[in-house]
């Protein structure tokens, strides 16, 4: 009987307690949150948090709102929570890296918030915005489950008190740049460092493959793994093209020579700390970078971004082989470079080179490619959300004339978003001015596409099979050789098509 009192005691307690909560807000965590109430979790990426706690402080003076915010370094916060429900989950809006379509289930569709108005503005969101990135935030459903709240590019960066276009010239072609990179090295200067699982690195693999094989093959042959008779082919993803020609260079400038001892066991802090201090003249990296190490006390402050390199071998593939060599391959990178994004402007003869228009559409083209990652620093909202309409406003809000001058002042980096407003860059170093003006001229890859196969999106599938080439290259032991990279990709190709298959829902 005691036993059976206790029980009934239990359960009134908890009814008691759940009515007690539905009565006054959602309460998790110590946090009760009102009608008026936006929890926002968000990742200390490199873009820091300043800039989001400015837009915070001026959405909750401009709209009224209350928003409780938490800030995490851990990358994985939105994945391991995102399925646990409202019940257990009090988010009602996420600025992490992008998910995988296996995650939209649990995801609030954005696209009444780009057909909106940005806040206090007559135009919507969706006019206002980069298509190419739209592009590549659109899911297979057609719908949007992620707004970018951030990014840029990524490439090779550069210390140019080192490589200052004097002793060391930064280079137009693959060929230069495994030159500069011996003569770095003979002159017992490091080329490159890197961070645990090849850092980096993986930035340069999708642009020189699109550079050699195109983009029309790159976005509509092998990322759809299209054939023109079946659809996804394994045909396609074991195919000899671009990847191949990545492996074999990468197996040049990627040895135990030319990386600061230790590359492959450093933290990325910690490499990127040891490259602002000089310890190697180069580094695959990004837009931010700097603001990522604003605080460093590293003994140099002078760094660039080189636009990708062109892959020396597209004179192959240029449809009326007109450019010789690679040295006139890199007078005609020079014109290009220097007409900017007036791509008419452009000689077909000019110093050193002369060539066919069509292989000057060609080599344009490979020039202005390049990595953003303007995709994976996204708004997401739960499907469960419950506040989702306050979230939304915050998303609106953000993209505002005004709060997005500001984004731009905290950190001299730019959204996908056309913006009215004059912004003064004269106090900027060059990096940031640089990245500015490659707004105006690249053409996007991203690590995320619209026209990716469910092999890759949803069966486990990649490109490059999950081989990590760069780790052994910078091997001092066992490192595998080029042909053993390639081998032993196409071994776990045809050893998981299936699963591939079956894991995307496709047998």
């Amino acid at each position: 009987m005691k036993t059976l009192k206790a029980s009934r005691f239990f359960v009134f307690a908890m009814v008691f307690f759940i009515v007690a909560s539905s009565l006054t807000g959602c309460k998790l965590n110590g946090n009760i949150k009102g009608e008026n109430d936006i929890k926002i979790s968000i990742w200390r990426s490199g873009l820091g948090i300043d800039f989001f706690n400015q837009a915070v402080a001026d959405f909750k003076r401009d709209t009224g709102y209350n928003v409780i915010t938490e800030d995490t370094s851990d990358a994985s916060v939105m994945k391991d929570s995102i399925e646990l429900g409202l019940r257990y989950n009090n988010v009602d809006l996420y600025m992490f890296g992008s998910v995988t379509p296996s995650y939209h289930k649990y995801l609030e569709p954005l696209n009444d918030v780009l057909n909106s108005n940005a806040y206090g503005e007559s135009v919507t969101i969706e006019s206002k915005y980069n298509t190419e990135v739209l592009d590549a935030l659109k899911a297979s459903d057609g719908n949007y489950y992620h707004l970018s709240y951030g990014g840029g590019w990524a490439g090779i960066t550069y210390n140019a008190d080192i490589v200052d276009g004097i002793n060391y010239k930064v280079p137009n072609t693959t060929e230069e740049l495994d030159v500069l990179v011996q003569r770095l090295s003979s002159n017992n200067i490091t080329p490159f460092i890197h961070f645990e699982s090849g850092g980096y690195w993986f930035v340069l693999n999708n642009i020189w493959q699109a550079q050699y094989d195109g983009l029309d093959y790159y976005n509509n042959t092998f990322l759809p793994l299209n054939d023109g008779t079946t659809s996804p082919s394994k045909n396609v993803l074991k195919a000899e093209d671009g990847r191949k020609k990545v492996i074999e260079f990468f197996k040049k400038i990627i040895s135990p020579a030319y990386i600061v001892n230790g590359s492959n066991g450093f933290k990325f802090t910690e490499a990127q700390t040891r490259y602002l201090d000089g310890q190697a003249a180069m580094m695959a990296n990004g837009t931010w970078l700097l603001n990522e190490m604003k605080n460093s006390k590293g003994r140099y402050s002078n760094f660039l971004m080189m636009k990708t390199p062109v892959i020396s071998e597209i004179i192959d593939k240029c449809p009326d082989k007109s450019i010789s060599d690679d040295e006139e391959l890199s007078a005609l990178i020079t014109a290009i470079d220097a007409a900017g994004s007036d791509k008419a402007v452009i000689p077909l003869s000019g110093s050193s080179y002369s060539v066919t228009q069509s292989d000057l559409d060609r080599v344009y083209e490979a020039r202005n490619i390049m990595f953003s990652n303007l995709d994976d620093h996204a708004f997401s909202i739960p499907i469960y959300a419950s506040a989702k309409e306050g979230a939304k406003e915050f998303i609106r809000y953000f993209y505002s004339a005004g709060a997005m001058k500001k984004y731009i002042e905290t950190l001299h980096m730019k959204l996908p978003l056309t913006i009215d407003t004059d912004i003064n860059t004269s106090t900027w170093n060059g990096w940031e001015k640089q990245q500015m003006e490659y707004n105006d001229v690249l053409t996007p890859i991203f690590a995320n596409n619209p026209n990716k196969s469910p092999v890759f999106t949803l069966g486990g599938a990649r490109a490059y099979a999950n081989v990590n080439f760069i780790t052994s290259y910078s091997s001092q032991s066992g490192a595998m050789t080029s042909e053993e990279v390639w081998s032993r990709m196409m071994k776990v190709f045809d050893d998981k098509w299936e699963s591939y298959l079956s894991d995307a829902q496709l047998a």
